[in-house]
């Protein structure tokens, strides 16, 4: 067998195994249905029948794991995917660093921008059910799903005397709506990629808050400070909020950078 991709001829004495290049490394079979899909909106089902017409492949697609043939993003898309979350992350790193060096309030508001990041995920759960419809279908949950969260997340923010974060939250929300109307209708592993990257953040959030109240967070440059009024009902050390945050969106970049087809394929 010649491999496709560096033209090594296999030798009878190679260890390799059958479905492994011995010379490059590559997956033969998988690399060959990579370059014989086309691309465009057909190019899943089209690669489907190139996977069925190979013995080896065949046998994963019956098999259900179609998916994990897909190849890896590339790394300049995953970052793009990850760019609104670096950012948020660096804001938090900063006040983190240097809380006053913006705006003495810059602590407490970032704290509610946490609470808003909570309506956010309550609202990607409906984001990601209407993400495997047609377009029209979406562009309407995206529609229903801004018009009744923005009222309840500027409510929140009067209720905490300002405005600032609510700007945060339209910002956050329309994110996802922009990812939602994206995705490819009736693609299977994008809805697959949604309800990933929804449990995950979840998952995310709520373990970013026992790390930061139970764990040793450094004060940084929080050292001076004495206690805090966070959300106006709850007392605690401003670097455990900050902490908090920084954690919560670093998290969220790194697994959006280290995405691989498998991870979002065992995805229920």
């Amino acid at each position: 067998m010649i491999c496709p991709k560096c033209g090594y001829a296999r030798k009878d004495t190679d260890a390799a195994p059958t479905w492994q290049c011995p010379a490059c490394g590559v997956a033969v079979e998988k690399y060959l249905v990579a370059q014989q899909a086309p691309r465009g909106d057909e190019s899943q089902e089209a690669a489907r029948r190139v996977a069925l017409s190979n013995p080896v492949t065949a046998e994963l697609v019956t098999q259900g794991q179609w998916d994990v043939l897909r190849p890896q993003l590339p790394l300049e898309r995953r970052v793009g995917m990850a760019c609104l979350d670096l950012l948020m992350a660096a804001l938090f790193l900063w006040c983190w660093l240097r809380p006053g060096a913006w705006r003495p309030t810059l602590a407490g508001e970032l704290g509610t921008v946490m609470v808003m990041e909570f309506f956010v995920l309550h609202s990607s759960m409906f984001l990601v059910m209407g993400g495997e419809a047609g377009l029209g279908t979406r562009i309407t949950t995206g529609f229903m799903v801004m018009l009744f969260y923005i009222p309840i997340a500027g409510a929140f923010a009067w209720w905490q005397g300002g405005w600032w974060p609510v700007l945060a939250f339209v910002w956050l929300l329309s994110s996802r709506v922009l990812i939602m109307l994206a995705g490819n209708a009736g693609d299977a592993f994008e809805a697959k990629r949604g309800r990933y990257y929804w449990g995950n953040g979840v998952g995310l959030y709520i373990l970013m808050i026992f790390v930061a109240l139970l764990l040793p967070i450094p004060q940084l440059g929080f050292s001076n400070s004495s206690g805090y009024v966070w959300s106006g009902r709850i007392v605690r050390p401003p670097h455990e909020i900050i902490g908090w945050g920084f954690l919560y969106f670093a998290g969220q970049a790194v697994m959006k950078i280290l995405e691989r087809p498998e991870w979002v394929a065992g995805t229920e």
